[in-house]
C-alpha cells in the first residue's frame, strides 16, 4: 500500500484585452481592459493498493479552490470550491512477453463554473448576470486504458476520458536511458 499528498499553490496571471469596432459613421472605436486569470490551488490526498501482483486498487481525494476564478467579479457570481472523487483500477497480464496493463477508472467533476449566485429580482443587472454566468451540471468521467511496455526501454500507453461534456483521448510513451 502506498500513500500520497500534494498541494499546489495556484497562481495569478496577467491579462489585457483590447478590443477594436468600426461604428456604422465609419470610426474606429476601442476599449481595453486589464485583468487576472486565477489559477485554483490544489490539495491532493490519495491511496494505491496492490491486492495481487497483478491489481492494484486506487483512490484519491482533490479539494479545489474553485473560488479563485470569480474573486473579484462580485458577490452575485462565484464559483463554490469543490471535492472530487477519482478511483481506478489497473490489471497488468504478466504471463505475457510484453506485459500488457488494462485500466479503468471513473472521477467526480463537480460544476466548477463562475455563476450567478445571487437573488434573480426583475433588475437588468440580475438578469443580464444569470444569463452571462448559468450554473453549469455535476459530471461522472469513465476512462479506460491500455499500457505496453516495450523491450526495456520503451513503454507506450493510450486513454479515454469519456463525460458529458468532453471526451478526451491520451497517447503517451516513456523512453528510459
Amino acid at each position: 500500500m502506498s500513500l500520497g499528498a500534494v498541494y499546489r499553490r495556484g497562481v495569478a496571471l496577467e491579462t489585457s484585452v483590447e478590443d477594436f469596432v468600426v461604428s456604422p459613421g465609419g470610426l474606429l472605436l476601442s476599449s481595453s481592459a486589464r485583468g487576472e486569470f486565477r489559477i485554483p490551488s490544489v490539495m491532493v490526498a490519495g491511496t494505491a493498493f496492490k491486492a495481487t501482483e497483478q491489481l492494484t486498487v486506487s483512490a484519491e481525494v482533490d479539494r479545489v479552490a474553485y473560488s479563485r476564478f470569480a474573486r473579484g467579479a462580485g458577490p452575485e457570481v462565484r464559483a463554490d470550491d469543490a471535492y472530487e472523487f477519482h478511483f481506478g483500477l489497473e490489471y497488468v497480464m504478466l504471463q505475457m512477453r510484453q506485459p500488457v496493463s488494462l485500466r479503468t477508472g471513473a472521477w467526480f467533476d463537480p460544476d466548477h463554473r463562475p455563476a450567478f449566485r445571487g437573488r434573480l429580482d426583475e433588475t437588468a443587472l440580475a438578469r443580464a448576470l444569470a444569463t452571462r454566468f448559468p450554473r453549469g451540471d455535476d459530471a461522472w468521467h469513465y476512462s479506460g486504458g491500455i499500457g505496453i511496455v516495450l523491450g526495456e526501454s520503451f513503454q507506450l500507453d493510450a486513454a479515454v476520458d469519456l463525460s458529458p461534456e468532453t471526451d478526451t483521448l491520451s497517447l503517451s510513451s516513456v523512453v528510459r536511458f
